[in-house]
């Protein structure tokens, strides 16, 4: 019977991950592969699974903080009324369902 591969125990210094995770906040844009990529160019030491794991960990930190406040009754009603305004704008446009 063939026993399984050891695992590759792979670290990083706490600066350096908190670099990485500076550099990804700093972000404008979300663009995780050519965050990726730009991380791999200034920390090309890491491994490329590290780097791609800490921008998938603060992906989803970003969508859990920011959920509540996308899908507040408040904000829902703020979106209808934009979108009911642009409708009014743009006479050609027909009114149709939004779903939620």
């Amino acid at each position: 019977m063939l026993s399984p591969p050891p695992l590759l125990l792979l670290t990083m210094k706490r600066a350096v991950y908190l670099s990485v995770v500076q550099r990804i906040e700093e972000q404008k844009v979300w663009d995780s592969r050519q965050m990726v990529d730009d991380l791999l160019a200034e920390f090309p030491s890491e491994s490329v699974e590290s780097l791609r794991s800490i921008v998938h960990q603060q992906y989803v930190l970003r969508a859990k903080s920011s959920y509540h406040y996308h899908n507040a009754p408040r904000r829902k009603a703020q979106l209808y009324q934009a979108v009911i305004k642009e409708l009014d704008k743009n006479q050609g446009m027909q009114l149709g369902i939004i779903n939620r």
